[in-house]
């Protein structure tokens, strides 16, 4: 296990959508480490369903039975009835970051003609996914050809960086300017690099970036969503095929070959 079981509880719990923290599945008094969160998320939902005015967000408010009070008590700490249970994504990002170095995908996920940004980083959660694939497909897994499997992971690899690239960006974009501050200099010179890319690469390695997405709940949550999305798709197309296997057999009078996915252009 990567998190604490108190880490994860409060990730779900940052992490919910407006319409989760509006549901009857919640109770007051989460983990509350993130100090006047109500009334900043309070302030952008007004801005966002009211253009700022007072008067409708009051009004919107009483649509849902509500009035300011009782929503900043929903945006703030809050936590699931049943505290005990972690929704599916939390258990994929423990798993994901917990695998060893042994199961991190081959040089074959990375594209040298089409390189993502931070792929270094994001592609540890790339294993865990394709094994949760071909322990929902068993036999019918080979339904996939390695060239399929591979495209299949480049597509999951570069979802992975789009929905991670503003934030590191900006985490990239504060780490080189924290190096050519003069405080900053002996590092610099001790871990030279084109723009520090490899170096801040290096800083969120291993276990480190799991302690980095403990700032970014709802973007772990995300990246962890993504891997599960795609192993949902990826797991129905295959079964699909093996279902239709025969029909499709014959429909194109095909009778000598094993019905695989030759190749996947995500």
């Amino acid at each position: 296990m990567t998190y604490r079981p108190s880490d994860l509880r409060w990730m779900v719990e940052e992490s919910m959508t407006l319409s989760e923290r509006l549901g009857a599945a919640l109770v007051p008094g989460g983990a509350g480490r993130t100090a006047g969160a109500a009334g900043t998320r309070l302030r952008k939902w007004r801005n966002r369903v009211a253009g700022g005015d007072a008067a409708r967000f009051d009004r919107r408010l009483r649509w849902d039975g509500l009035d300011v009070d009782a929503a900043l008590g929903r945006l703030g700490p809050v936590r699931p009835r049943d505290a005990g249970a972690l929704p599916g994504w939390a258990r994929f990002l423990d798993a994901a970051l917990s695998a060893p170095a042994a199961e991190e995908p081959d040089e074959g996920v990375f594209d040298a003609e089409a390189p993502q940004p931070f792929e270094d980083l994001l592609r540890r959660f790339v294993p865990e996914a394709a094994r949760r694939v071909r322990a929902g497909l068993g036999r019918g897994h080979d339904r996939l050809s390695p060239a399929a499997l591979r495209d299949l992971k480049r597509g999951l690899l570069g979802r992975l960086c789009r929905t991670a690239a503003r934030t590191l960006c900006a985490e990239f974009d504060a780490f080189r300017a924290a190096r050519s501050s003069p405080s900053g200099g002996a590092a610099r010179a001790a871990a030279p690099g084109p723009g520090g890319y490899r170096d801040f690469l290096h800083a969120l390695d291993g276990p480190e970036l799991a302690a980095w997405l403990l700032k970014y709940p709802m973007l772990a949550r995300l990246l962890a969503t993504c891997c599960r999305q795609w192993i949902a798709s990826t797991t129905d197309m295959a079964r699909r095929l093996d279902r239709d296997a025969e029909a499709i057999r014959g429909v194109f009078g095909i009778r000598d070959r094993t019905l695989r996915v030759a190749g996947v252009t995500p």
